[in-house]
């Protein structure tokens, strides 16, 4: 008897140690058919493997116990019938009903609006054995459902497994720095964005994750949030992966057992961002650019991390305005381009680096300091692109009317001019040859006692215009021909005799051919 004890404990212990290890997490059911069964080893092996250890002598219990193993298994609730009543939740998928009843016994099954259900339903799958009968329905309809035998049964003789058609999901960040907690959300959902159960029914299980990792292993009990999600924290301690574990498991009146896939999150050390010193821009002038080289080789990440710059104090355009810090990328050639109202003189300031990157973003990046001169410029460079414009544009001018001869009386062109107030003085008739200008219109101006008189007023111009001649009566006074009188500049016609004052006359001829 003791060899025999012995032996059973060198099994159970090999079981335990070695066998157990391998099946890595797996859910074990044992089951033992005896009174005599080792229960402590049984219960050992379920605490273990987060399984179930039963055991029993009497075969009407394992039809129930089946049941809730197959329950267990497939997160479904086995619901005890009191008085034949079985409350079915509105997201069962499906309901797996068996009685176990002699063959004579009868069956009548009542729907939650009260109709008897037919058993030769299409959707129906009926089995009908020598003990038991077993009935699966698919979507059942939410409510109490009613089984009514013809003859009295045990209370263990009906069992409903109710299977759910509930995932559970879990929602962790991809990285969290060292020190901060990762925050973890659990859903329990019919489906990709399908229905939720009410809070009551979410009350009655609890939600558990298991994080282990570096300088990690811990169980924590998710409490409930906003949206009937399960939320909670997890400290990290140390850089690397945390492996993160869902679970749902039945509370007080609990049905559903849900297990989520795993999932990873990186722990990384506290980002540093640094430069073996301030970046040295040099001297510069405004309206110019220089390149400048960043050096980041003395930071701290884990990581690729994206950055923005941004200037602090500084007068400077700086290309690019984001980078991609790397671990085999840590320098990084930057164009730095000064505007051309920048200040001659010292310039101190600063270049911010902010973090974009999760799990850094929205935190203090890096500061690095920024020594440049900005040059005064010279006249010639301050105003040597307009002085150059204008003088080009004046040279041009000159020469443009150095090419257009200037306007100018016709070369035979002759003023004819006669003073005669009285009827029985003489004439006064003067011929002159018009003389072009030089750059400027040709002009010839004619007063009270006679062309280019400046002592007498001004009675009027002649002005070479477009090859021809432009009379020009002066401010007040009229040129009159007959009926026609002009105020304003017009063309004379030649030989026509215009009167600019009384007994004064003026008209435009032609020297003759051969004069």
């Amino acid at each position: 008897k003791r060899a025999k004890e012995a032996r059973e404990q060198r099994c159970q212990q090999t079981v335990l140690s070695e066998l157990l290890p391998k099946l890595e997490g797996v859910e074990t059911v044992a089951v033992g058919l005896s009174r005599n069964a080792p229960r402590e080893f049984l219960h050992e092996l379920a605490r273990r493997s987060r399984g179930r250890g039963s055991v029993t002598e009497k075969a009407a219990d394992l039809p129930q116990l089946f049941a809730e193993i197959h329950a267990q298994n497939s997160g479904a609730r086995v619901a005890a019938a009191e008085s034949s009543a079985i409350s079915v939740d509105k997201l069962v998928a499906s309901l797996d009903l068996v009685v176990v009843a002699p063959r004579d016994v009868e069956l009548e099954i009542l729907q939650p609006d009260g109709a008897p259900l037919s058993f030769d339903s299409p959707t129906l799958y009926y089995v009908r054995a020598e003990r038991y009968r077993f009935f699966h329905l698919p979507k059942p309809a939410a409510g109490t459902w009613t089984v009514k035998p013809s003859k009295p049964l045990p209370d263990s003789a009906i069992s409903a497994i109710q299977n759910y058609d509930l995932g559970l999901r879990l929602e962790v960040p991809q990285q969290v720095a060292v020190g901060q907690p990762i925050e973890v959300k659990a859903f329990l959902a019919a489906g990709e964005g399908g229905g939720m159960p009410e809070e009551s029914f979410l009350a009655r299980h609890r939600f558990v994750v298991e994080a282990k990792g570096e300088g990690i292993e811990r169980k924590v009990e998710l409490a409930a949030g906003e949206g009937g999600a399960r939320v909670g924290k997890i400290a990290t301690q140390k850089p690397g992966s945390v492996v993160l574990r869902a679970r749902v498991e039945p509370g007080p009146a609990g049905a559903l057992t849900r297990v989520a896939a795993p999932v990873t999150v990186l722990a990384v050390p506290p980002l540093k961002l640094a430069a073996p010193g301030p970046l040295q821009v040099g001297a510069v002038k405004p309206g110019t650019s220089v390149q400048a080289l960043l050096d980041l080789r003395p930071s701290e990440f884990l990581g690729d991390v994206e950055l923005k710059l941004q200037a602090e104090g500084l007068p400077f355009e700086i290309e690019p305005r984001k980078l991609k810090l790397t671990l085999e990328q840590k320098r990084f050639d930057l164009e730095i381009e000064v505007p051309e109202e920048a200040t001659p003189g010292q310039i101190k300031g600063a270049l911010m680096l902010v973090p974009l990157t999760a799990p850094y973003e929205n935190r203090e990046g890096g500061r690095i300091e920024v020594e440049a001169t900005i040059l005064p410029l010279t006249f010639w460079e301050k105003h040597g692109g307009k002085t150059t414009f204008g003088l080009v544009v004046l040279l041009l001018g000159f020469v443009v009317a150095g090419f257009k001869p200037p306007s100018r009386f016709p070369r035979k062109l002759r003023v004819f001019y006669v003073d005669k107030p009285n009827d029985d003085e003489g004439d006064y008739g003067l011929a002159l040859r018009a003389k072009p200008g030089f750059y400027r219109p040709a002009t010839l101006k004619i007063g009270g006692g006679g062309p280019i008189r400046r002592s007498s007023p001004l009675l009027c111009e002649l002005v070479a215009r477009d090859g021809g001649v432009e009379l020009r009566p002066a401010q007040g006074r009229s040129a009159t021909a007959g009926d026609e009188s002009h105020t304003r500049p017009f063309k004379p016609v030649y030989g026509t005799k215009y009167e600019l004052d009384e007994g004064l006359v003026v008209w435009v001829g032609k020297e003759d051919e051969d004069e």
